[in-house]
């Protein structure tokens, strides 16, 4: 069999298997969520987020890391620009933008013009801000994907390129989800 075929034929079961799945019912697939304390309506939801670990476990199997990372990272981006939020109204006011995560979602924020770095601290809190990522069940790996975020983000914004690491994060076992942001 040759790979094209074999790829076509596996997702096509794939497709038939999630569908499958997902036409069993609510009761069914909520069933398996009564211990996460899921609503029934929330059971597509825990299905995505078991969908999305499991793709996250097969990239970490299949691909190299730069690779793995990069596609993370371009699904991040990609996220950042389909949010609701109009990063240019922030444009060229990274002051103000901070400000604006401070309101709603950071403990504190900062920044040094001198050396371009942005340093934000989010809240404490016990889950990823994702509803994709589940603590527990998601890899660490999806981190990347919200770096391609940040990267989009306050790229979007300055107008320059940045580079971003993430000093902590739920879903590596940390209270909060903090980033340092460069712009280069």
């Amino acid at each position: 069999m040759e790979r094209r075929e074999f790829l076509k034929g596996a997702c096509t079961c794939g497709l038939c298997s999630c569908a499958g799945i997902a036409t069993l019912g609510q009761g069914i697939a909520f069933a398996e969520t009564e211990d996460s304390g899921a609503q029934p309506q929330d059971w597509k939801l825990v299905f995505a987020q078991r969908r999305l670990a499991q793709l996250v476990e097969i990239m970490n199997s299949n691909l190299e890391e730069e690779t793995r990372d990069q596609l993370l990272e371009a699904l991040g981006r990609q996220c950042a620009k389909d949010s609701n939020i109009d990063f240019s109204k922030y444009k060229n006011n990274l002051q103000g933008f901070l400000d604006d995560l401070e309101k709603q979602w950071a403990e504190h924020t900062e920044y040094d013009e001198k050396t371009g770095v942005a340093k934000i601290v989010g809240k404490k809190t016990d889950s990823c801000f994702c509803p994709m990522a589940q603590g527990g069940l998601t890899p660490v790996e999806l981190c990347n994907c919200t770096r391609g975020w940040q990267k989009e983000t306050f790229e979007t914004i300055t107008g320059k390129a940045v580079e971003v690491k993430i000093a902590e994060s739920i879903l590596r076992g940390g209270e909060r989800c903090t980033f340092e942001i460069r712009m280069t």
